[in-house]
């Protein structure tokens, strides 16, 4: 789980409905690359109520970049959090991000050492969520779902692609790009019904770039030829995850106490 500056948005998601699904899902591990400084201590402070509160029930792993910067594609972030997990299976998805039903366990069936998996996604914004619930949100949007709401892949797969391509620096294209990779490196892709709801926050514009130009579909189009005309599957010459590493908190929940580390 990326995070860059989404305390509001991860704690959303969590009040509507992740810590409980979290929760239910056994050997789970949430790793949370963060990727500036500021608003990590909001985040491990919350962390540590709910431990405090015996509210979680999964571990979870926090990474800090501890240089500030500007927005830019999460790719970086991304390959630390892989980089770090215990599991063989990763799942990628925001902070904003709501799985529906059983939508993690269905992405972590269909993935295997053949294959990767993808689920449907639906953007709702947050005040709408709110007011009805995720599921009737998810069900209301008139909006065309979206063949890519989060990717299920193994350790093995992104290593054999190289990970996420951290030359990616402004919107758009990184999770085209990969997976297009990994199709090209002889996995297959498995396209499933697993419903995410994504929530927007219209008044967050720190989380988006500024920049319309690359918004435009022409630029999207031009991406996506980009990438099918590489020549090799494997990004970052088969090095990535490595941008940063310092662990701010560890809590292993099949153990019988917390350990817990504190940058501040």
């Amino acid at each position: 789980m990326p995070f860059y500056k989404k305390f509001q948005e991860f704690k959303f998601a969590f009040s509507q409905g992740n810590l409980q699904t979290f929760n239910a899902i056994l050997n789970l591990e949430l790793v949370i690359p963060v990727d500036s400084p500021l608003e990590s201590d909001l985040l491990v402070f919350y962390l540590q109520q709910l431990i405090q509160s015996q509210q979680l029930r999964f571990s979870v792993k926090v990474l800090l970049n501890e240089q500030d910067h500007p927005w830019r594609c999460p790719t970086a972030a991304i390959n630390v959090g892989i980089r770090h997990a215990y599991y063989d299976k990763i799942l990628v998805f925001s902070p904003e991000t709501i799985p529906l039903d059983q939508a993690i366990e269905t992405l972590v069936k269909k993935t295997n050492s053949e294959q990767f998996a993808l689920g449907i996604i639906q953007h709702v914004k947050a005040d709408q969520i709110q007011a009805v619930g995720c599921k009737e949100a998810f069900m209301s949007k008139r909006a065309a779902l979206l063949p890519y709401g989060s990717i299920c892949f193994t350790k093995d797969q992104a290593n054999k692609v190289g990970g996420y391509d951290e030359s990616y620096q402004i919107w758009g294209g990184d999770d085209d790009d990969f997976r297009a990779r990994l199709m090209a490196a002889g996995f297959l892709k498995i396209q499933t019904l697993a419903k995410f709801l994504h929530s927007k926050f219209h008044d967050r514009l720190i989380n988006h770039a500024d920049n319309h130009e690359e918004r435009k579909q022409e630029k999207v189009i031009e991406k996506i030829k980009s990438i099918k005309e590489k020549t090799t599957f494997v990004a970052n010459h088969g090095n990535y995850g490595l941008s940063f590493s310092k662990v701010i908190f560890n809590f292993d929940y099949h153990h019988t106490h917390a350990e817990t580390i504190e940058t501040y």
